[in-house]
């Protein structure tokens, strides 16, 4: 898989099924995810979408899942990174 393939087909398309929910293992977490989006609880289903890609891809995916969310949130509320860069 994509590193932060999960992040960016949940914060950007709502669709973190589309990638990993049909393994049965992780339908789970799909179900999570798509719930905490719903009731607005938007931390939690970006963990949730992270174990799914732990799960899925192992311990580093976990990581980098979160590093992507990060990444994209940064860019959403348009913050610059040290010395002004983006």
């Amino acid at each position: 898989m994509e590193p932060g393939v999960i992040a960016y087909k949940f914060l950007d398309e709502g669709g973190v099924g589309e990638r990993v929910g049909f393994l049965p293992v992780l339908s789970g977490y799909v179900a999570d995810v798509d719930r905490f989006v719903a009731q607005r609880r938007i931390p939690i289903a970006g963990f949730a979408a992270a174990r799914a890609a732990e799960r899925r891809d192992g311990p580093a995916a976990y990581e980098q899942e979160r590093r992507v969310q990060a990444v994209w949130l940064a860019g959403r509320l348009e913050l610059k990174g040290p010395g002004g860069r983006g």
